[in-house]
């Protein structure tokens, strides 16, 4: 009689990890926003220390380039949480699960601390690109150039498209109310408004998405 060897489990062919909902939550990787400007050279000669340890190379030897202690980054993504029985919007970030309200974000380019309070007004006041919207996404270059994307999470425009069609192919002229209305969030009054927003972002191109589609404005 031939036995078959026993095979070794995937489970525990690998190290044995706690599974993640076990996980000591202490363990867990905690949102902090801010900087320490005052603490950054400190910070940066330990760091330096560290590595000319592991290289086995005297500190003196190594050449460092410092990087700004704050406004560093040249994009930014939050999500945005809505407030429906004020018509009111916030920044937020996660902290696991949690939401946390974003008022000020140092980490960013000077120009994203400027655009982000001035896009919230533009969207508590702008309900055509506020519906549904669920990500704003912020890119600057060193030229001073800018780029807002909105995220939002519905499907846009698919009905609208096959009506065109279908006119094209009867011949006939689509009635333009009725494509506006099923155009949705990307159609007239969402184009217009971006403009607005456009205007009162000093120039700053929007970018609409929405599930591989998107309509850019300026």
């Amino acid at each position: 009689k031939v036995e078959k060897p026993e095979t070794q489990s995937l489970q525990s062919s690998g190290p044995n990890l706690p599974h993640k909902k076990l996980q000591d939550p202490s363990q867990r990787h905690k949102l902090n926003v801010k900087t320490r400007p005052d603490a950054y050279e400190a910070e940066l000669h330990a760091k330096t220390l560290v590595l000319s340890q592991l290289l086995g190379r005297d500190r003196s030897e190594l050449e460092v380039f410092a990087s700004p202690p704050e406004h560093f980054r040249c994009r930014a993504s939050f999500d945005v949480k809505h407030d429906l029985s004020m018509g009111d919007v916030s920044y937020v970030m996660f902290d696991g699960k949690k939401p946390v309200r974003i008022e000020h974000f140092p980490m960013a380019d000077r120009l994203i601390c400027q655009l982000m309070p001035v896009l919230l007004g533009v969207l508590r006041q702008e309900e055509a690109l506020r519906q549904k919207l669920f990500q704003v996404q912020f890119h600057t270059t060193l030229r001073g150039e800018s780029v807002v994307s909105l995220l939002y999470r519905s499907p846009y425009a698919r009905a609208a498209r096959r009506q065109r069609q279908e006119c094209r192919q009867q011949g006939k002229e689509c009635d333009d109310e009725d494509v506006a209305q099923l155009e949705g969030m990307f159609g007239a009054q969402w184009q217009e408004a971006a403009h607005r927003a456009r205007e009162a972002l000093h120039g700053a191109s929007i970018v609409g998405h929405s599930r591989g589609e998107k309509c850019v404005v300026g």
